[in-house]
């Protein structure tokens, strides 16, 4: 089956189900031909009104064939006063001319038949400066060497289309062309050039405009523009490219589709820029293991799709490759790579400062499915996986700038199962939750809105964890990264939802924090080389444990609203707050000094000592109770409280 029948048949031809039927072939009579001899006298210019420029010294009547094959050697330029209707338009000439018409703006050459033919035997650059006008759909076939330039506007009505095949270019470049119905090409290269805006205004699905057969290609290149509404295919080895600045291709119909049926690519390059309203699907066709569809956006091209994606049937293969600095491609709502069936593939690889925003999620399916970004970009609402996939590597950063973003508002949660991987950097903003249950990425993570749950902590060592004051890191499991980073302190949130250990300890300032500590009921435990610093707030939970490595400075308020314990030493500088009740309180399991007072009912089970570098006076209000191993040290060395010697006042004591 050919291109055209494998087409036609996704949309239900009436033409082919006319042939299964048998129904009577209708033979048209051939029509007279008129051929160019260019015998008239002439100073440069040849007129087409004059008889002794055609075959048989008579003008071609209307509605004939017209064939240029010479006839040059007098003049290249051919003029036609007023408009022309002919019936297929020929060329086989190694001459350059140009055509054109004069005496009306409105004036055209009508193809009768639809059909113009450069053949094989044509050499160099003919143009065609007239309006072409089709009154039925037709096939412009184009061979040869060279290229045939139409430079009039290309129109036909509603449902009247054009076939460009054969192997040689035919190129349009007229600021006004519409076609009324398809726009296939079937072989060699249509090239939209500036300033050219070709409208293909048929909306049949895979029929509107069809780049099919292997070595085909659509080009929209030198700021020229082509608009379209239907379901567009690329496809069986077809290609488009879209290059250079102002260059467009601008679809506003319900889908586009690359490699439906085998490989399709659409390429974005050098300034040039592709926009649809609808759904990019890549190697996306019934055709499984055959449907191979590629979008690839670089070198300063820019792409925006409404959804993508990328993969279908099992053994498809979808692919976005985004390459280069200042190549963009932006997805306004969700990007899917590969598809339930494990064998199908989708694809997405950002590098060397490219950029790719999705604006709401994107969603990995299967085990085939990947991101792959090195020195590039990506921003995303959120990372979901559906099933197991290869996940997403985070290569290397762009150049002052972050490889992985989540930003997405509202307050959903979404969950990536997948491995996060590599050396690059993530950044949270946004309101919203994502959640990482894999994540083993080496970079810095930057949290500025919105919370980062990892469940499962992130184990391995890497770059500091920066938590500006909307930003919340909810965590359990182990999560062996310094937090803050030199003089860029971390003043958002921290919330164990599981046991958790926290901070670096090989370094000086491991666990540095300034902002809000909650604990909940969990074990929290926090590393860091010398002391950990909580310099904000720190809340404790009905059975919560804080506990240290080496230690902790709390220089923040400490708040722990029922029986909680702290291990370890620990210096409390501002104030503590206590159960108040019978029965709980704050047990303080190792060593504790600092002028901090406090409020409720706490507990010392090892030695307590109000007064660090100096003496302290100290009001604790409420119960005070010694363990059995207590030991409570003061400083003396005046008659002034506070300031030569430790006071301590409490409402009561106990001593076991």
């Amino acid at each position: 089956m050919n291109l055209r029948s494998k087409k036609r048949s996704r949309v239900g031809s009436l033409e082919c189900a006319a042939a299964v039927l048998g129904v009577t072939t209708i033979l048209t009579a051939a029509r007279a031909e008129s051929t160019w001899t260019g015998a008239a006298a002439s100073t440069g210019i040849q007129l087409w009104e004059s008889p002794n420029n055609w075959s048989g010294s008579v003008i071609p009547a209307s509605g004939a064939d017209v064939r240029f094959g010479g006839g040059f050697g007098s003049g290249s330029v051919i003029n036609s006063a007023g408009s022309r209707t002919v019936g297929r338009l020929t060329i086989a000439t190694h001459s350059t001319f140009y055509l054109r018409n004069f005496g009306g703006e409105g004036n055209s050459i009508i193809l009768s038949s639809g059909d113009l033919d450069r053949l094989s035997v044509s050499q160099g650059t003919q143009v065609i400066s007239s309006n072409l006008v089709m009154s039925t759909s037709g096939q412009w076939g184009i061979a040869g060497t060279g290229a045939l330039h139409i430079a009039g506007a290309v129109n036909s009505a509603a449902g009247i289309g054009l076939e460009k095949s054969g192997p040689g270019t035919l190129v349009l470049s007229d600021a006004t062309s519409s076609i009324g119905g398809k726009l296939w090409v079937t072989g060699g290269n249509l090239v939209v050039n500036g300033p050219a805006d070709v409208t293909a205004a048929d909306t049949s699905p895979f029929a509107g405009v069809l780049v099919g057969a292997g070595g085909s290609q659509l080009i929209v290149q030198a700021g020229g523009t082509l608009r379209g509404a239907s379901i567009p295919s690329l496809s069986q080895g077809g290609a488009a490219l879209v290059t250079g600045n102002g260059s467009s291709w601008r679809h506003t119909g319900s889908a586009f589709s690359v490699g439906d049926i085998a490989r399709g690519t659409l390429s974005v390059q050098n300034g040039g820029s592709f926009n649809t309203s609808g759904t990019m699907l890549l190697g996306f066709g019934s055709t499984g293991a055959q449907a191979n569809g590629t979008l690839l956006v670089q070198f300063g091209g820019a792409a925006q799709v409404n959804y993508l994606t990328a993969s279908g049937a099992a053994g498809s293969r979808g692919t976005v490759i985004v390459d280069g600095a200042a190549a963009t491609l932006l997805v306004n709502d969700t990007a899917d790579l590969g598809n339930t069936p494990g064998d199908a593939v989708g694809s997405m690889s950002i590098t060397n400062g490219a950029a790719v925003t999705v604006g709401n999620n994107l969603r990995l399916f299967g085990a085939n499915s990947a991101v792959n970004i090195n020195a590039g970009s990506l921003v995303v609402g959120h990372l979901q996986s559906v099933g197991a996939s290869a996940g997403v590597h985070l290569a290397a950063d762009p150049t002052n700038g972050t490889a992985l973003v989540f930003n997405e508002g509202g307050f959903g949660s979404v969950t990536f199962s997948a491995p996060l991987t590599g050396p690059g950097s993530i950044g949270k903003t946004g309101s919203s939750t994502q959640v990482l249950l894999n994540p083993s990425y080496t970079g810095k993570t930057t949290l500025n809105d919105g919370t980062l749950s990892l469940p499962n902590g992130l184990s391995n060592a890497g770059a500091p964890i920066i938590i500006e004051p909307s930003g919340v890191l909810a965590a359990a499991g182990t999560v062996n990264r310094r937090i803050g980073e030199g003089s860029i302190t971390s003043s958002g949130n921290i919330i164990a939802t599981g046991t958790l250990t926290i901070g670096d300890a090989t370094h000086a300032n491991g666990f540095e924090f300034d902002g809000r500590l909650n604990v909940d009921g969990y074990h929290v435990t926090l590393k860091d080389l010398n002391r950990a610093v909580l310099n904000y707030e720190t809340e404790i939970g009905s059975g919560g444990k804080l506990s240290s490595t080496n230690g902790i400075t709390a220089n923040g308020s400490l708040t722990v609203n029922s029986t909680a314990t702290i291990t370890g030493p620990i210096s409390v500088m501002l104030g503590v707050s206590a159960p108040g009740d019978p029965g709980n309180r704050l047990i303080f399991a190792g060593d504790v000094d600092g002028p901090a007072s406090m409020i409720g009912n706490v507990e010392f089970q090892a030695r307590y000592s109000p007064g660090v570098s100096a003496p302290a006076d100290v009001n604790i209000d409420g119960l005070v109770q010694f363990g059995p191993s207590a030991k409570f040290a003061v400083q003396l060395g005046g008659t002034t409280a506070g300031t030569q010697f430790d006071r301590v006042d409490v409402d009561g004591v106990i001593l076991d």
